[in-house]
This record gives structure tokens, C-alpha cells and sequence, in this order.
């Protein structure tokens, strides 16, 4: 009897241990918790403290980040107000000679740019597989960019933790929540029998600007994307950057800086401009730029969704753990795809960009009309 009596604690304590990990990992972090320590938590509940201030989830390396994408954006739009300008002095110029024919001012920077956002797929809660279908997202991104013409685009892929369980518990949805639900219904049915009916998927999807020497040219893109991108008509949008916040105009330098920093939080929820590890049951892109007061709605309905918030209850949107370290292992993953760990990065431009001296002509006949 002595002789198994060890064996057999040893074994009833692994198992005992083993499941109060699992059920660790599956419990939801209370309302109030901070960002910081829902990261630290879960990180070293799965053994990975080394990712720890390593990934676009931790604060400090989302603000560098950050902060480098939206220097690139505003290069290019210092390029832009250029273009723009020379513009202007032209029209100034023709004005003169032939009469009024359109007003200046009427070109702006912010006419060249527009916000874009790819929904590419979904996929189980496998890095692996999720890194594959990335380098394919940014593969498509690039082939289509380039095979147009007079483009430039820069943004970033985001993968987010997306739960079904949560969507479909609600009755009483917004557009966007709708909207959403709808979509991700629509592309888990693309995914092998064996992978539907899960509770929670990454859905793999793009955020970025695009910038275009002609209208037309935006136009252009957003049907080539189409045509890749053709399982369902919601999962490719794109749209001009706001000119009005909360009823103040909003210049293109502002508009870039905020999508700078909403873009390259990872993945999932972007609250009060701070990433927040809690599922999202709206499009994100239909939040970026604009007015605050829509983050303010989405907010009460959560609000309604969950009951009266507290400390120290649990809060049913908040990621678990098992999830949480699921995403933090993929952001590494397509981080790590470049030296400087910048692998996320989608930039790209069209192979012939140069405008010719009749197609500024014709840009500007374009805005005129």
C-alpha cells in the first residue's frame, strides 16, 4: 500500500494542479483591473514572462511604435502640402490668364488621403496558422498596391480576439455591432467544418492610409481590393479622413496622429486612446477619427450589455488569460517577421507614381468638377 500511496498523491496533485491552471487561465479579470497587470497576469500564468514589454500590448513599446508610424505619416504629408501647394499656384496662375475656372482653395491635403480597412479572415487561436495567414494578407496588400497606379500606402495588420459567445448574447444591437456579427458568420463559414462553432477566433485584418495622386485612383483601389476580398461586401471599407471633430475642424495632421496610435495597439478594444484587452462587439473602423461622443455610446451599451459596473465583479467582456497570452504570442510572432520587429507594418507604393504635366491637368479639372 506505501508503495502506491506516493505515486498516486503525485498524481492526484499534478491533476489537481493542472486543472486549477485551466481553470485559472479561463477566469475573466474583474472591472477596474489595469491594462498592466491583466498583461502581467496572464503572461505569467502561461510561462511567458519574456514577452513581457516585448510586444505591441505593452504600453511603452505601443507609444514607440506608435510614435515612428505617425512620423512617417506626416513625411508623406509634408510631401502632399507640397504637391497641394504647387497646385494651388497653378490654378492661381490659369486663373489669371483665362478667368475664374476654380477656386484654390478648393484643393486640400486632405482630399489625397483616405482610411483603409481590410477584413481579411478568421482564424482558430493557432499562432502558426494565424502568422500564415498574415504574410498571405500582406502578400495580397502589396500585389494589389502595387499593380495600381499613383499610390502610397502605409498601415498596419491587427489581430484581434473576437468572441462569438459575447456578439450573439446580445438582442438589442447597434448597426455596427449587427454589422460585425454578420460578417464574422459570414467568414467563419469559409474555415474548415472541423474549426467552426469555436467560442472565440482571431480575426486577421488591415488599417492603414492610402494616399493618391488623383481621385479616381482611390476609386480604382478600392475595387481592385474587391475583387481579392470578395466573400463579403463588408470586409473591405474605405472612406475620407474626418474633417470634423466634436464640431472643430480637424486638420489631416491630427487625423493621422490618432490612427497612428489606434493602429498599432495589436489587438482588441482601443478605449479613451488606450488599448484595453476586452473583446470588441463594434468595427473598430467605424470609430476611427471620428467624433468622441460615438466611444461614449459604445461605451454605455456596454454598459448596458454587462449590468452596473463594479470593482471587483467580473467584468464578461474582459479577455481570460489563455486568450490574452493566445494574442500576445501572435504579435511577437508578426513582429518578429522583420530585424526591427516591425513586421506588422504594411508599406507600399504603386510602381509609376510620377504625374505627368496632362495628368495634373486632368487632377485638376477632377476637383474642379
Amino acid at each position: 500500500m506505501s508503495s502506491e500511496f506516493r505515486p498516486r498523491m503525485a498524481r492526484d496533485s499534478a491533476r489537481i494542479i493542472a486543472a486549477l491552471q485551466e481553470d485559472h487561465q479561463m477566469r475573466r479579470f474583474n472591472y477596474g483591473t489595469p491594462h498592466d497587470v491583466r498583461l502581467r497576469t496572464a503572461l505569467a500564468s502561461d510561462g511567458l514572462h519574456h514577452l513581457l514589454g516585448r510586444t505591441l500590448l505593452s504600453p511603452e513599446v505601443h507609444q514607440l511604435h506608435a510614435n515612428k508610424l505617425a512620423q512617417r505619416y506626416l513625411k508623406q504629408l509634408v510631401q502632399v502640402e507640397r504637391s497641394v501647394q504647387r497646385q494651388q499656384q497653378d490654378l492661381s496662375r490659369i486663373n489669371k490668364q483665362y478667368g475664374m475656372i476654380v477656386n484654390p482653395r478648393a484643393i486640400t491635403a486632405h482630399d489625397w488621403f483616405r482610411s483603409v480597412t481590410v477584413r481579411h479572415g478568421l482564424e482558430v487561436l493557432d499562432v502558426t496558422r494565424a502568422l500564415k495567414q498574415i504574410r498571405a494578407l500582406k502578400d495580397q496588400l502589396r500585389t494589389v498596391i502595387e499593380g495600381c497606379r499613383g499610390l502610397w500606402c502605409l498601415g498596419t495588420v491587427e489581430v484581434e480576439v473576437v468572441s462569438f459567445t459575447m456578439m450573439r448574447r446580445r438582442t438589442d444591437r447597434s448597426d455596427s455591432e449587427g454589422r460585425k456579427l454578420a460578417l464574422c458568420d459570414s467568414l467563419e463559414k469559409r474555415l474548415p467544418k472541423r474549426d467552426q462553432g469555436m467560442p472565440v477566433y482571431f480575426l486577421i485584418h488591415f488599417h492603414g492610409i492610402v494616399e493618391a495622386t488623383r481621385p479616381g485612383r482611390i476609386a480604382d483601389f478600392e475595387r481592385q481590393l474587391k475583387l481579392v476580398w470578395k466573400h463579403d461586401p463588408r470586409q473591405v471599407q474605405v472612406r475620407p479622413l474626418p474633417k470634423v471633430l466634436n464640431g472643430k475642424l480637424r486638420t489631416p495632421r491630427e487625423s493621422l496622429i490618432d490612427m497612428a496610435r489606434s493602429i498599432t495597439k495589436g489587438g482588441n478594444d482601443w478605449i479613451n486612446k488606450k488599448p484595453s484587452l476586452r473583446y470588441k462587439l463594434t468595427f473598430e473602423s467605424d470609430r476611427l477619427g471620428t467624433e468622441d461622443v460615438s466611444g461614449q455610446k459604445t461605451s454605455r451599451r456596454n454598459l448596458m450589455f454587462q449590468g452596473e459596473q463594479k470593482e471587483g465583479r467580473e467584468d464578461p467582456l474582459a479577455m481570460t488569460p489563455s486568450e490574452i497570452c493566445a494574442l500576445a504570442r501572435a504579435v511577437d510572432g508578426m513582429m518578429g517577421m522583420t530585424r526591427q520587429r516591425d513586421g506588422y507594418v504594411v508599406s507600399a507604393r504603386s510602381k509609376k507614381r510620377k504625374l505627368a504635366a496632362t495628368e495634373s491637368c486632368a487632377l485638376n479639372g477632377a476637383i474642379a468638377a
